[in-house]
Order: structure tokens, then sequence, then C-alpha cells
């Protein structure tokens, strides 16, 4: 009798052990799956193609931009596509815009020792141009802008007249360089004087 407590006995662990090597897995695999399925998420799922239109909760764009029974109608969406066919259009169309970043140029401070980092922007009057900058005009205006630079000093670019001034200039020299007319605004994003 003695050995039939002593088998019952070894059962016991070695189902213990069957249990807890299955446990972990089973946790193995869901903790696999959850970053396996985050990774696909973060870095292999297409990103939406679906533009988010105004109105628009992240449910309705999730499928697919189908309205749902919260109070939006279909007539609404028509309203819009009618005013886009009858020419009915806001202005809220953005101007094409293209830039220059970090042009770094001595000043004509005595002695050399100042100079300027910047960034230009320019907001073009169509889409037409912004690509013949882009092809054709970019290095003639960054040269104007960096010739328009040596003849200035850290004392005018230090105020905001000068930088005012500075923006009228280039926009000026951009629109002979390309036509009168071509570029709408001059933007400086980011200055720095040393």
């Amino acid at each position: 009798m003695a050995k039939g407590n002593d088998a019952g006995d070894l059962d016991v662990p070695k189902k213990k052990g069957k249990l807890l090597v299955i446990i972990i897995l089973i946790m193995s695999i869901a903790v696999l799956g959850g970053g396996g399925y985050f990774a696909y998420m973060k870095f292999f799922k297409a990103p939406n193609s679906n533009p988010i239109e105004e109105g628009q909760t992240p449910s309705e764009v999730e499928s697919g931009g189908s309205l749902k029974a919260e109070g939006k109608s279909a007539p609404a969406k028509e309203e819009k596509k009618d005013d886009k066919k009858s020419g009915n259009k806001k202005d809220d169309k953005v101007a094409p815009v293209t830039s220059i970043n970090n042009i770094v140029t001595n000043l004509a401070d005595p002695g050399g020792r100042r100079y300027i980092r910047m960034s230009v922007e320019f907001e073009f009057k169509d889409d037409s141009v912004a690509h013949e900058f882009s092809d054709k005009y970019q290095m003639r205006v960054k040269d104007a802008i960096l010739t328009l630079l040596w003849s200035k000093s850290s004392d005018t670019l230090s105020v905001v007249e000068g930088m005012s001034t500075l923006k009228e200039d280039i926009k000026s020299r951009v629109n002979q360089i390309m036509g009168p007319g071509a570029v709408k605004q001059v933007f400086i994003l980011d200055r720095v004087i040393q």
C-alpha cells in the first residue's frame, strides 16, 4: 500500500508542472501576438486614405465616411458638392508655398564678424509658378538673397522695420527674377544673428 501512495504523490507534481508550462506558453503567445499586432499597426499598416471632412467623427472616418444616425444627414454632403460644382468656393484654398532653408552668410558689419542664419518662405500666385521656382529659379533667388544680406548690418536687421524692409526687398528681387506678381508674400521663418 505504501507503494500506491507514493505513486499517487508523484502524479500530482507532474500535473502541476505541465499546467505551469501550458500557462506560460499561453501567456507568451498572447504577449507576442499583442506585440506583433502593435508592430503591424505602427509600422506596416497603410495610412488612412480617407480625408477627414468638417464635422466628421473619427469613427466615421474609420468606417469609410458612412454617416451615422447622430443627426448627420446625407443632404449636408450633397450641399457641399453642389457648392463646389456651382463655383461658390470659399477662399480657403492655400496658395503654394516654397522655402529656402538655412541661408547662412556674413553681414556688412565692420570686420565681418557678425553673421545671419535664416529661412525664407515664398507664397506664390499659383502652382505653376511654384514649380517653376523649384525647377529654374531657386539658385538665382538664393544668390539674390545672399547679395542683399551682404549689404545689411546686424543693427539694421535687429529691428522690426529692418526685417520688414528686408522682406519687401526680397519680394521685389524675386519678382524681378521671375516676373511681376509671381510672389505674393515673403515670410521669414527663422532668423539668428550672431
